[in-house]
């Protein structure tokens, strides 16, 4: 019975945490995810991406986060505004933001992986036959899913929508946000 709520409070755990205190904890782990993937050479160079880069500046790696980070929530109130009866700036805000936390994990794992992505570019197989590297992609492919199960969640509960009004709003809103974020992050590499 615990680890069925301990499960639904890791996938919408909205109900639990108001606005203000969300976007405070989602901000500390974001920031802290990008501190620790400069050293652990894991960048978060887009709404949904997770890349490993040797040449990783912690400036770069904080820009990097923050504007995937709020390029998304600016793209989700613009959406806000024109599919909701109404919403508050700070739910959109602490829910986008705490649905970044997953994050943390392949920062983490990225200083479990033995291959540099100079080799991984020399040798593409390098990559089958690599068990840290085959680990630290699973993980992501788990991170991402949980980040997107979030977002979602976060979308409904912060503009309370349902049914293929949300799904239709939520995916154009994560696309243009992740084709946005990268623009932006390709202009401060």
């Amino acid at each position: 019975m615990k680890s069925k709520n301990l499960f639904r409070l890791m996938i919408n755990p909205f109900s639990r945490i108001t606005g203000w205190e969300r976007f405070a904890i989602g901000l500390v782990i974001v920031v802290l995810s990008a501190i620790i993937g400069r050293y652990s050479y894991v960048c978060f160079d887009g709404v949904w991406d997770i890349h490993m880069s040797k040449h990783l500046t912690l400036g770069s790696a904080l820009a990097m986060q923050l504007i995937s980070t709020f390029t998304l929530v600016l793209v989700m109130c613009i959406t806000g505004l024109i599919v909701s009866k109404g919403f508050r700036f700070i739910d959109v805000l602490g829910t986008m933001v705490f649905a970044r936390i997953p994050l943390l994990l392949p920062a983490l794992a990225g200083f479990y992986v033995h291959i540099t992505p100079e080799e991984i570019m020399k040798k593409p197989l390098l990559f089958i036959v690599s068990p840290s590297l085959i680990i630290f992609g699973l993980l992501s492919l788990l991170v991402v899913a949980w980040e997107i199960t979030l977002m979602v969640n976060g979308f409904k509960v912060s503009f309370n929508m349902k049914g293929n009004k949300l799904i239709v709003s939520f995916v154009v809103a994560f696309f243009v946000s992740e084709i946005i974020s990268k623009v932006l992050v390709y202009f401060i590499q």
